[in-house]
C-alpha cells in the first residue's frame, strides 16, 4: 500500500513495484497482479477470457503446487520471456473447457492477442489467486502487458499508470511492525530513483510524506472489502440483534410453557428421574426449535446470497470497473464453513432460548409443585420467577428499542442522502461500455467513430439523449490533474473527458457558457469546463468564464468556456468535489475506451441488440445506480 496523502492508495505503478521487488529485506517474496481480459484465439475466432497478469514471485509466494507442469517464475517475467518463449499457466476449469482435460496440455500453444504463448502448467480448482473476487482462467507474466493490452503499455507509462496490486510474504521471524519500519526506510530512495525523470512529481510526493505501508493480507485483497465491509458489518449486527430478540421471545414462551409443566416435571423428579436428565430433555426440545429455524435459514441462504451477489456485482458499475464485468465473482456456495457457522448459531440459540427455562422449570419444592402445579404458593419462588420474567421482558423491550432506533436512524440517513442529490438525474440513464483497444482506428478517426456511434444510438427506440464519458460518476474511478490560474498556486481537481451534449444528457445545469462541440479539437485551442466548486477554488471571487488555466505537468494552457453545476464524483456521502471536463476530441489517449451515456424513456431492451454500425465496440449496457 502506497501512502502519499490523507488517504492510502492501494494501486501501484510498475517502477515502484520493481523497486520494492528488488530493494527490501523484510519479505521473502514481493509480487504484483492485475486482472485483465485476454483475447484468446480458437477455431471460431477470438474469445474473451478472464485472466490475470502476475509477476514472477506470484506463485512461489502463494505456495500452491500446480496440478500439472510448473508455475510461472521470475525467469518468465522478464523481457522476451523464458528460453521457451512467453509462458502462461491455466486454471483446471480452463483446461477442462478448452483442452478437454488433454494429458499433453503442458507444452501446447495458446494464441493471445495474436501472439503464441506456451502452456507450462495447470493450477488446481482450489487455487483462486490473491483476489477472492476474481477467478482467472489464464495467468500470464506481467512483462507481457504491452502484448496483451496493446496499444496500451502500463509498464513504459511509469508513474503515470497505477494499475498493480502488490502483496508480499514476510520473512520468518519478521513482524508487520518491523516490515513497516523497513518500508519506511526504502520509500524515499525508491521514489527518487524510480521517478527521477519527473522532479515535479517527486517534489509533490515529498510534501505529502510519501511512504510505503504494509497491512495484513491473510484473507487476500479485493476492493469489494473496502466498498462493502462496513455495510455488511452493519447488516450482520442488525441480523444478530433480531436473532437475539427472537431468542429472548422464545425464552419467555418456554418459561411460560415450563410453568404449565411444573406438576409433570415434579412428579418425574419424585419418581427418581435425575434433574440433569430433565434439563437435557428440555434442552433437546429447544435445540430442535433452533435447528428448524437454522434449516429454514439454510434453505433461504442460496437465494438471498445470490441476490446480494447480483446486487453488488451485476448491477453495480463500480464493481464492474474494478473487478472486470466478465471476471468478477463472489463465491456464494454453501460449504463446510457455512454449515459450521450455522451449527454454532443453532447451538448458541438453543442455549439462549432453553437453558434458563429448563433450569427454572425443574427447580423449586417438589411437594408444592405436585400439589399445586403452576399455582405453587411459595412466595420466594413466585418472586424469583417474576423477577426473571421481568428481566427478560426488560431486555426484549430495550433491544427492540435499540433496533427500532437504529432502523429509524438508517432510514433518516438514507432519506437525507437521497435528498442531498448527486447533481445529475440518474433515473433513465444507461451506460454502455466500449472497449476500443483492439480495433484499428485511433485519434481523430476514432472520435469520428464515436460520433457515428452516438448518432446510431440516438435513433434507437426510446432514446432521448446520447453522449460519451471517460469516468462513470459514482463508480469509484478517478482521474485528477493539477491546474493553476495565472499567478495562483496550482490546485488538484478531478477530471473527466466527455463528448458534446453530455451535460444535457446527464441533466447537469449549465450555469454559464457553452457546451463542447465536435470541432473542439486540439488545433482549435484547448478547452475546459469547470463545475462551480472548481471555479471557486481556482478563481475565488472572480468570474471563471473566459479565464486561462495552465496544466502544471504538461504546461498546456486551457480556456474555460463554461461553468456547470456540481455533481458527486466518487462517493455519495462526500460533498461534490471540484471537477474539470475536457472534450474527448482533445483526449491524450490514442484509443480511448469510453462509455456511452444514454438517456432513455422506456425499457432498455432495444439497446441490447446493437446495429452493425457500432457492433465492433459493443460490450453491454448497465444502469447507473439510482
Amino acid at each position: 500500500m502506497e501512502e502519499g496523502g490523507p488517504e492510502a492508495d492501494y494501486s501501484f505503478c510498475t517502477p515502484f513495484f520493481r523497486g520494492l521487488e528488488s530493494g527490501q529485506d523484510a519479505f521473502d517474496n514481493v509480487f504484483a497482479f492485475n486482472g485483465d481480459e485476454l483475447q484468446v484465439r480458437d477455431s471460431g475466432g477470438n474469445e474473451t477470457v478472464h485472466g490475470m497478469l502476475v509477476s514472477g514471485q506470484f506463485f512461489p509466494a502463494l505456495e500452491t503446487a500446480p496440478l500439472m507442469g510448473r508455475y510461472l517464475t521470475a525467469e518468465d517475467d522478464r523481457e522476451g520471456g523464458s528460453p521457451e518463449g512467453h509462458a502462461v499457466v491455466i486454471s483446471e476449469h480452463f483446461w477442462e473447457s478448452w483442452f478437454h482435460r488433454a494429458p499433453d496440455v503442458v507444452g501446447r500453444k495458446l494464441v493471445i492477442a495474436n501472439v503464441p504463448f506456451t502452456v507450462v502448467g495447470v493450477m488446481p480448482k482450489r487455487f483462486i489467486g490473491a483476489d477472492p473476487l476474481q477467478r482467472p482462467e489464464i495467468y500470464a507474466p506481467l512483462i507481457a502487458d504491452p502484448i496483451i493490452d496493446a496499444p496500451r503499455n502500463h509498464i513504459d507509462a511509469g508513474t503515470h499508470a497505477w494499475w498493480l496490486t502488490v502483496m508480499a510474504r514476510l520473512k520468518p521471524g519478521v513482524s508487520l511492525e518491523q516490515a513497516n519500519a523497513a518500508l519506511l526506510t526504502v520509500s524515499r530512495p525508491i521514489l527518487h530513483e524510480r521517478a527521477a525523470s519527473d522532479p515535479d512529481y517527486i517534489a509533490d510526493e515529498d510534501k505529502a510524506h510519501f511512504h510505503f505501508d504494509a497491512e495484513s493480507g491473510s484473507s487476500g485483497f479485493t476492493f469489494a472489502r473496502f466498498l462493502f465491509r462496513k455495510p455488511l458489518i452493519a447488516m450482520l449486527a442488525m441480523c444478530s440483534g433480531v436473532l437475539l430478540l427472537a431468542c429472548l421471545n422464545l425464552a419467555s414462551l418456554l418459561m411460560a410453557r415450563g410453568a404449565a409443566r411444573e406438576r409433570e416435571l415434579a412428579t418425574r423428579l419424585a419418581m427418581g428421574a435425575m434433574r440433569s436428565r430433565l434439563v437435557c430433555q428440555l434442552m433437546v426440545e429447544s435445540l430442535l426449535l433452533a435447528l428448524l429455524g437454522t434449516a429454514a435459514g439454510l434453505l433461504l441462504a442460496p437465494f438471498v446470497s445470490r441476490s446480494l451477489s447480483a446486487l453488488l456485482i451485476g448491477g453495480n458499475s463500480m464493481m464492474q470497473i474494478m473487478a472486470g464485468s466478465a471476471g468478477a465473482q463472489i463465491d456464494t456456495s454453501i460449504d463446510t464453513h457455512v454449515f459450521a457457522f450455522a451449527a454454532l448459531i443453532a447451538t448458541v440459540s438453543a442455549l439462549l432460548i432453553g437453558l434458563v427455562p429448563a433450569l427454572q422449570a425443574t427447580s423449586g419444592n417438589l411437594s408444592d409443585h405436585i400439589k399445586n402445579g403452576q399455582h405453587a404458593t411459595q412466595a420466594n419462588e413466585r418472586r424469583r420467577t417474576r423477577i426473571l420474567s421481568r428481566t427478560l421482558m426488560s431486555f426484549e423491550v430495550a433491544l427492540a428499542l435499540v433496533l427500532v432506533m437504529s432502523a429509524g436512524l438508517l432510514a433518516t440517513s438514507l432519506v437525507r442522502l437521497y435528498k442531498s442529490g448527486v447533481g445529475f438525474e440518474p433515473h433513465g440513464l444507461i451506460n454502455i461500455a466500449f472497449s476500443m483497444d483492439k480495433q484499428p482506428l485511433e485519434g481523430d478517426a476514432l472520435i469520428c467513430l464515436y460520433q457515428q456511434l452516438g448518432d446510431g444510438l440516438s435513433h434507437q427506440p426510446g432514446v432521448k439523449n446520447v453522449s460519451f464519458q471517460f469516468i462513470v460518476p459514482l463508480s469509484h474511478g478517478g482521474w485528477n490533474r493539477s491546474y493553476a490560474a495565472p499567478g495562483k498556486t496550482p490546485q488538484t481537481i478531478f477530471m473527466n473527458s466527455v463528448a458534446p451534449n453530455y451535460f444535457q444528457t446527464m441533466r447537469i445545469p449549465m450555469v454559464t457558457g457553452r457546451d463542447f462541440r465536435w470541432d473542439d479539437t486540439a488545433p482549435a485551442g484547448m478547452k475546459i469546463i469547470l463545475n462551480e466548486s472548481a471555479a471557486k477554488l481556482l478563481f475565488p471571487g472572480q468570474n471563471a468564464l473566459g479565464q486561462q488555466l495552465t496544466q502544471t505537468q504538461q504546461k498546456t494552457t486551457f480556456e474555460v468556456i463554461a461553468v456547470v453545476g456540481d455533481t458527486k464524483y466518487r462517493d455519495m456521502r462526500a460533498p461534490a468535489p471540484p471537477v474539470g471536463y475536457v472534450p474527448i476530441a482533445q483526449d491524450e489517449q490514442p484509443k480511448p475506451s469510453l462509455s456511452a451515456v444514454v438517456r432513455i424513456d422506456g425499457p432498455s431492451a432495444p439497446l441490447t441488440q446493437p446495429p452493425d454500425l457500432w457492433q465492433q465496440g459493443w460490450r453491454r449496457p448497465f444502469r447507473l445506480p439510482s
